[in-house]
């Protein structure tokens, strides 16, 4: 999209850490998510599209969470979707990943909602080599990634706070199916 690069430019000599990748010819939305994930080097990647926007203070209240308790996974709220504090999910802690499942799939399906580590993305290249088939769901790839990555290393937190909020731009594309 021509007019997202136009504005991402204006903001390249004043932030040095936004990068614009265009995939030709479209790689749709199982894989252009897929791809995306995998181009970035940092220790978290929070992938949010063009829909969703940042209420003020997520980045610091996300930051907060990655210095305190270094989960792998994050997941934030979205118009008060799901009323359970926040709370860390850890192995060690005895937490089961069909506990996260239970609470937390159907508000994963949201793209933006997730915040991956840098071992999940690792993970991710990992099954993209082993088996595509395991990244195969249509539409929602990101929650073949999210619980198989949990079913090994269940390190997951909770923020209850809504951190994101439609920006009104477009409806999901998936709905009419």
């Amino acid at each position: 999209n021509q007019e997202v690069e136009i504005m991402i430019k204006e903001y390249f000599s004043e932030y040095k850490n936004i990068f614009y990748y265009q995939n030709n010819p479209s790689l749709g939305h199982d894989g252009n998510f897929l791809n995306t994930l995998s181009l970035p080097s940092s220790d978290y990647i929070w992938l949010i599209g063009d829909s969703v926007g940042l209420s003020p203070g997520s980045i610091q209240e996300v930051l907060k969470i990655i210095d305190k308790f270094s989960p792998e996974i994050i997941a934030v709220n979205f118009k008060d979707r799901i009323q359970t504090p926040s709370k860390e999910y850890k192995s060690m802690m005895h937490a089961d990943p069909k506990a996260v499942f239970d609470l937390f799939a159907w508000h994963l399906t949201q793209t933006g909602v997730t915040i991956y580590s840098k071992k999940v993305i690792d993970y991710l290249k990992n099954l993209k080599i082993e088996n595509e088939k395991v990244l195969s769901n249509k539409n929602f790839p990101h929650i073949s990634l999210i619980f198989n990555f949990l079913s090994t290393d269940c390190s997951f937190y909770w923020i209850s706070s809504n951190l994101i909020y439609s920006s009104g731009v477009k409806d999901s594309y998936w709905r009419k199916n």
